[in-house]
Parts: structure tokens; C-alpha cells; sequence
């Protein structure tokens, strides 16, 4: 020890980047609907979409990831995407 003290890290804890979304498939695992590269009835919901999180809870913006991802599932049953 150098006598200085130790570093406490008190963040939100929040999981994040687990299924990443984005505009390829080859730098993320869904669409910006959410949607599932590689299969076309999977959508991934959640905070796992989003690349980086900051300490604040996510809940807002998982909730605006909810409604983007509910708009791409009914474009995808009215045959529009």
C-alpha cells in the first residue's frame, strides 16, 4: 500500500451490450427495431440493446427501446418490413 485509501465503485449495476443493436450484422446482434439479425421472428428487448449505459437507472430509456421494438413487430406482421 502507498497510504492512500482504496476506491469504492457505487454505480447503477445495470447489465448492458449483451445483444447490442445497430445498423449491421457484423457489429451488432439486431436491428434498431430490435429485431434479430439472423432470425426473423426474434426480437431482443431490453437494456442489452444498448451499446454503453452511464450510472443512472435505464428504465426510461429501455421503455422508449420497448416502443421502438413493439413498432417493428407490428410492421412485421402487417408485411411492411
Amino acid at each position: 500500500s502507498q497510504g492512500g485509501s482504496g476506491y469504492v465503485y457505487y454505480g447503477a449495476g445495470h447489465n448492458v451490450g449483451t445483444h447490442r443493436f445497430g445498423t449491421s450484422k457484423h457489429d451488432s446482434v439486431t436491428d434498431l427495431g430490435g429485431r434479430a439479425w439472423d432470425h426473423d421472428n426474434l426480437w431482443l428487448v431490453g437494456c442489452g440493446s444498448m451499446p454503453t449505459i452511464a450510472t443512472s437507472n435505464p428504465t426510461l430509456t429501455m421503455t422508449a427501446l420497448v416502443f421502438m421494438a413493439t413498432e417493428s413487430m407490428i410492421k412485421a406482421l402487417e408485411g411492411k418490413s
